[in-house]
């Protein structure tokens, strides 16, 4: 988008995955940071693509390549915070269990916005962190 904004778009099924790749400024990494913003074209001009304008966040991966790695480097999450969670979908699903889940495995529960809710509310903010370089694995 002209604001350097993404908007997704195309088919809605009912599980998607999306995958942003991002320069990384030097230092250490230390988490992600989700805003989702109300869209006139979204379901009730509200957050997501559900009909009823929510959406899911079930799980968050990121892995950290430079030129000369053998592998990426995959950062393990270890908390998550947000500025609103939809009751019984709290934003700590998204790193509840992450090490026994395994990259890649299907999380039952994830982080919900409330869609119906959200026009009022306007954006909404997720930041999941890891801990220290150290703990990331090869």
């Amino acid at each position: 988008m002209p604001d350097n904004t993404w908007l997704a778009g195309g088919p809605n099924p009912d599980h998607d995955s999306y995958e942003i790749t991002a320069p990384l400024p030097a230092g250490t990494f230390t988490g992600v940071m989700l805003h989702t913003l109300p869209d006139p074209s979204l379901p009730g001009e509200s957050l997501g693509r559900y009909p009823n304008g929510n959406y899911v966040l079930s799980d968050i991966d990121a892995e950290i390549t430079a030129p000369g790695m053998k592998e990426p480097l995959e950062a393990q999450f270890t908390f998550a915070q947000a500025d609103y969670e939809q009751k019984g979908w709290e934003v700590e699903y998204i790193v509840k269990d992450k090490p026994k889940r395994g990259k890649g495995s299907k999380n039952k529960q994830g982080w919900a916005v409330d869609g119906p809710t959200k026009k009022s509310r306007g954006q909404q903010s997720s930041d999941a962190r890891r801990s220290p370089c150290r703990r990331m694995r090869r």
